[in-house]
């Protein structure tokens, strides 16, 4: 399986297990928006045509890079610890994709952080921020680090206002930093192995 299978909208690509019930479940995923560098997909967990569980995710194959966006579980399934099951969906499909950096928008995603370390990830560097730089002409000045950042925020009506000037090639000194992602990379395999090895010892996950 590559990132080009899980794409395809509604594609079958593995089953759940649970190894204390003997339920399987299988796994669907659906792209929910494939336009620009990155893409975003919906894989769910459906048991007879009932759908349990989603994980939400975005897949960059240039950059090897993949955003952790959430788990849902059905109100009705909470009592099945499937959210560690989908996590560990997750995470297969990000191994068996070669993806190296998870990305997650800190301010916004603390206890996706506090769930990336418990699974062995630690921060690894900057993916994306901005520099504020000192105003000239009344103009509140930017320095992006990531061009995608860059050309979407251009597109913006904030942008239109004339009330910004993008700073592209300027090596001074910033007056303030904002982080608008971070990478995290796996660092402690054996805390993930372990964390793999509780959910195994619940779940069976296999994708084809």
């Amino acid at each position: 399986m590559d990132l080009e299978d899980i794409t395809l909208d509604g594609v079958k690509h593995g089953h759940v297990e649970d190894l204390k019930t003997g339920k399987t479940s299988d796994i669907f995923t659906k792209a929910m928006n494939n336009k620009g560098i990155d893409k975003k997909h919906m894989t769910m967990l459906k048991h007879e045509g009932t759908t349990l569980g989603y994980v939400y995710y975005t897949s960059n194959e240039k950059k090897s890079e993949s955003s952790f966006m959430g788990v849902e579980v059905i109100k009705d399934n909470r009592d099945m610890s499937l959210s560690n099951a989908l996590f560990e969906i997750y995470f297969r499909i990000c191994e068996e994709n070669n993806v190296e950096i998870l990305k997650t928008k800190n301010q916004r995603k603390p206890f996706t952080i506090y769930l990336l370390k418990k699974w062995g990830y630690e921060y690894h560097r900057d993916v994306s921020h901005i520099d504020i730089l000192p105003k000239t002409n009344n103009k509140l000045r930017i320095r992006f680090n990531n061009d995608e950042q860059r050309n979407r925020f251009m597109n913006t009506r904030l942008y239109r206002s004339g009330q910004y000037e993008i700073v592209q090639n300027s090596v001074e000194e910033a007056i303030e930093t904002v982080i608008l992602n971070r990478g995290y990379s796996l660092t402690n395999k054996d805390r993930h192995l372990q964390k793999r090895q509780e959910v195994q010892e619940r779940f069976n996950v296999h994708l084809n």
